[in-house]
């Protein structure tokens, strides 16, 4: 039986998967983890997911929204799913490219700069994607654009000089990779765990949504952003 996890991406994707299965006349209660804060739309579209679910299966299926990595850590949704712990969760897809690389597919910087290019990607690369999680017994629900992301930074920074030595929270190789090739050293950190390590200098800078940056309240700990899509 499929496992459905969800999915998030740099370009701009969420994937669902976790395992179904019924039992009749009775209702099925469903964990879902998410990696993000509950003010997030990310999390909020999941909530808005698990209404409709429970309106579309006249309650057959109650799905319960853990935001903010309380219930599993981000870097633990996707085995949890996998595994039969929790039967649903939302995992940023990319995060796991380095397990299967295809799941990087819209990490390439400037394929999908807008809502209607990313939403073309996906068609195109829908069917392929789920072959591979296929693989991993998962199943792709739905996916749900991000913004396009910025560098944060506590300093000013002009060019490639002004980032050397910096300690870089980064979330998937695409990440990882941009911190290398400017000099950075990327520290893997999940969401929910970024405030804290901006705040005890384990990072110093990042590169990410809009909407992530308000909701860790980043403006606490950095003070320059530059918004490059």
């Amino acid at each position: 039986m499929k496992s459905i996890l969800t999915t998030t991406c740099v370009a701009a994707v969420c994937t669902i998967a976790g395992t179904i299965s019924y039992a009749d006349g009775h209702a099925q209660s469903w964990d879902m983890p998410m990696a993000y804060a509950a003010t997030n739309f990310h999390s909020e579209h999941g909530v808005i997911f698990a209404d409709k679910v429970r309106e579309y299966t006249n309650g057959a299926i109650d799905i319960t929204v853990h935001a903010g990595g309380s219930l599993f850590g981000g870097g633990d949704i996707k085995r949890a799913v996998q595994t039969g712990q929790v039967p649903i969760g939302e995992r940023f897809m990319s995060a796991h490219a380095n397990e299967a690389p295809l799941l990087g597919w819209d990490n390439l910087p400037f394929i999908a700069t807008s809502y209607d290019d990313n939403a073309k990607l996906w068609e195109a690369a829908r069917d392929t994607v789920n072959a591979q999680l296929a693989d991993l017994n998962l199943v792709a629900l739905y996916t749900c654009p991000w913004p396009g992301q910025g560098f944060y930074f506590n300093k000013e920074v002009a060019s490639s000089a002004d980032t050397q030595g910096i300690k870089f929270r980064s979330y998937n190789s695409a990440t990882a990779t941009f911190a290398e090739e400017l000099g950075m050293i990327p520290v893997q950190i999940e969401a929910a765990e970024l405030s804290q390590a901006l705040a005890t200098g384990v990072a110093s800078a990042f590169i990410s949504s809009g909407s992530t940056g308000y909701d860790r309240k980043v403006w606490e700990h950095l003070s320059h952003y530059y918004k490059v899509n």
